[in-house]
């Protein structure tokens, strides 16, 4: 089992991460990588060191990797942008992990699911793909106005992309991969995270839920205390609703590597 999918732990797999996601198109907010694309920023989700770009580069790092893990359990793709945005790093990507070498590790991706209908026919081809997490804040095409930094389109762009959210978790169902929900808690979604979960657990078969806090560094005490006290009671709600939920990610970076 994949320690990102069990609800009281974050250790135990030996696993590596590849940071060869080196684009990302939702612009959220409330994340550095649309504010400054400084990949050295250490606030940044999913902060890396550097993206190795092409087949030969990505496997060198891999190789690296495994001569310092060779039991590695899990080859995750986490960022630092999403991976289903760049179609040439994506199908080097799967080259590589079903070469010979690596098909025997099962792989693991995060992803906004935006660009799914485009990554589709690649992801196919992915045999060894064997968890998926989705990062949905919101099912609501007007709150996603004030989750996403798109100026120039309607809300009929983010219900495009709601739809292809849904069809990449159908798509992960039918194919008997594991499936984990990442949301970001914001002052926009806070009431309606609960509900939009119990209808993601009714499109398919949900393994276990992430709620994610804000912690900049910008941030005052008086704001990390509230989000705390609204995470808290989000997730006693969701206990009692029997919603499984994660616990304790640890919101690990895009290169890390190990038994963490």
């Amino acid at each position: 089992m994949n320690s990102c999918f069990e609800s009281n732990s974050h250790c135990g797999t030996k696993r590596i991460h590849l940071p060869v996601a080196d684009k990302c198109y939702a612009n959220c907010y409330y994340c550095q990588f649309r504010n400054n694309g400084n990949l050295s920023d250490q606030k940044m989700p999913g902060h890396s060191s550097w993206i190795p770009y092409g087949p030969q580069k990505i496997k060198e790092y891999l190789d690296a990797r495994m001569k310092l893990l060779p039991d590695c359990e899990i080859l995750g793709v986490s960022g630092p942008g999403d991976i289903l945005s760049s179609q040439s790093q994506l199908a080097a990507l799967i080259n590589l992990v079903c070469s010979p070498n690596y098909s025997h590790i099962p792989s693991c991706i995060c992803t906004n699911g935006w660009d799914f209908p485009a990554a589709a026919p690649l992801l196919d081809k992915w045999e060894t793909l064997s968890y998926v997490t989705v990062t949905i804040n919101s099912l609501d095409p007007t709150m996603c106005t004030k989750i996403y930094y798109h100026p120039e389109v309607q809300t009929q762009f983010y219900l495009e992309k709601i739809k292809s959210q849904i069809r990449l978790l159908r798509w992960a169902a039918e194919r008997g991969i594991m499936i984990k929900i990442n949301t970001v808690l914001l002052d926009y979604n806070a009431e309606t995270i609960l509900p939009m979960w119990s209808l993601l657990q009714q499109i398919a078969p949900i393994h276990i839920f992430n709620l994610l806090q804000m912690d900049g560094q910008e941030m005052t005490i008086e704001r990390k205390v509230y989000f705390s006290r609204v995470y808290d009671n989000i997730m006693r709600q969701a206990t009692e609703k029997q919603i499984p939920t994660k616990r304790n990610c640890k919101h690990c970076r895009a290169d890390s590597y190990g038994g963490w």
